[in-house]
């Protein structure tokens, strides 16, 4: 005699708000529409209890390049601010544990009297790379990402 077994599949709740897709423990929300200063996208980030886009590891790097379609820039939320002793650090203060812009400094140096805080975008297939903040002509799309509690 032959025995089945039916299984129900039954959707598994989310741990992400709808419109959010979830990778490696987080939750993030492509919000492509439309291109934002880098202010303005940390801002829209920030209104969904989120923040702008923090890249861990070479595999989240490939999901979100997958994801962002023909998108040129997506704002990374890391900066440079320019002093003694500049180097890359998140909004939560701490170094990133990945970084594919490796020591770039800008054209910053510790002689000018120039200080200017530096921004990363992910441009999708060429790369992480360093722009002035608050250019006025270059604007990126905002990629959010939080934790899946929150």
């Amino acid at each position: 005699m032959l025995c089945c077994n039916v299984c129900f599949l039954s959707k598994l709740p989310d741990n992400c708000p709808d419109d959010w897709k979830e990778f490696e423990g987080f939750c993030y929300r492509f919000n492509l529409d439309r291109k934002r200063s880098f202010t303005e996208a940390r801002a829209v980030c920030r209104e969904m209890k989120a923040e702008l886009l923090m890249v861990n590891s070479k595999e989240e790097n490939g999901f979100i390049e997958g994801q962002i379609g023909n998108q040129d820039f997506v704002w990374l939320g890391m900066i440079l601010h320019s002093g003694l002793n500049p180097s890359w650090k998140l909004f939560n203060g701490k170094e990133p544990t990945f970084n594919l812009l490796g020591n770039y400094m800008g054209r910053y140096s510790s002689h000018s009297s120039r200080r200017v805080d530096y921004c990363a975008l992910l441009m999708r297939k060429r790369g992480w790379y360093p722009v002035e903040c608050e250019r006025s002509y270059l604007e990126g799309v905002a990629v959010c990402k939080r934790p899946f509690s929150e």
